[in-house]
């Protein structure tokens, strides 16, 4: 129980912006496994974004004779303004079938007076709950793959999934432990991008949310994994840098979309309905 961190407000630095306290290191996540017994989510550390990286294996593992003793994947990590990280993931639907559309977390250990070691690169062991956030495998409803998390200015925290195979919810939280969302009720993203020229294209697949935050730490572009109806890619080839969601073609049937968002300065500036 309680607060993950202290004070109400205040701009969270991101684990990119973390680094700059800690010369300017980027970070990113993955959960490929050390080994093929490894079942955690490994941590990729460098200088620049060019490289060359350095690595943390099973930052996160799962903990045994838990409901989370399994392989963890697609981690959202958050930091808070105190250094605490929280790590939303899932549990891996195709090891654990009688699990299939879990949504749990985990979180930094106390920084101890002495480390030199910041807390995001130490393992997250924490378990302020003790159940999952999300457990949406009874009634078959696909609620996964977290986002990577941001504070608000009112100090609330939120994370973007994909409900479904094309649509999108948000999870919130004022201490970091109890999460509200309504997916039925409220929609983060639709089944369609719609362009500058009017057109829409229908997705059959939008999955995967990550966001592109700003320097002040306020999303400003929504980033999934997407495969229209039709055929992907063909309108992502020209005038790509007209349209309000630029599509780069990954593969005949999937694409990524990055679509900015409404952010006050575009609001300002009349682009957004």
């Amino acid at each position: 129980g309680g607060r993950l961190h202290g004070g109400g407000g205040g701009v969270p630095p991101q684990l990119s912006g973390a680094h700059r306290k800690n010369k300017n290191k980027n970070i990113k996540k993955s959960s490929e496994k050390k080994s093929g017994s490894g079942c955690g989510v490994n941590l990729a550390y460098s200088e620049s974004l060019d490289g060359p990286w350095e690595y943390v294996y099973d930052i996160v593992v799962g903990k045994k004779g838990t409901w989370d003793d399994c392989e963890l994947t697609n981690p959202g990590p958050f930091v808070y303004p105190n250094g605490t990280v929280v790590m939303l993931f899932k549990l891996c639907r195709y090891l654990c079938p009688v699990k299939e559309w879990v949504t749990g977390m985990v979180t930094s250990s106390p920084l101890h007076q002495n480390s030199t070691i910041p807390q995001y690169l130490q393992p997250y062991k924490k378990r302020p709950r003790h159940t999952p956030i999300i457990n949406t495998t009874a009634n078959q409803i696909s609620i996964e793959d977290p986002s990577n998390g941001f504070m608000d200015k009112r100090g609330i925290v939120h994370y973007i999934v994909h409900v479904g195979n094309n649509k999108g919810g948000s999870l919130h939280s004022k201490d970091g432990v109890s999460w509200f969302y309504n997916f039925s009720k409220f929609i983060a993203f639709p089944n369609y991008i719609s362009y500058r020229d009017g057109t829409n294209l229908t997705l059959q697949t939008r999955q995967e949310p990550k966001l592109l935050l700003d320097s002040e730490g306020q999303p400003t572009h929504l980033i999934c994994v997407c495969g229209p109806e039709e055929a992907a890619g063909e309108r992502s080839k020209n005038d790509e840098y007209d349209r309000d969601v630029v599509s780069v073609s990954v593969s005949v049937q999937t694409f990524v979309c990055i679509q900015p968002l409404c952010t006050d300065q575009l609001l300002s500036q009349g682009q957004c309905a």
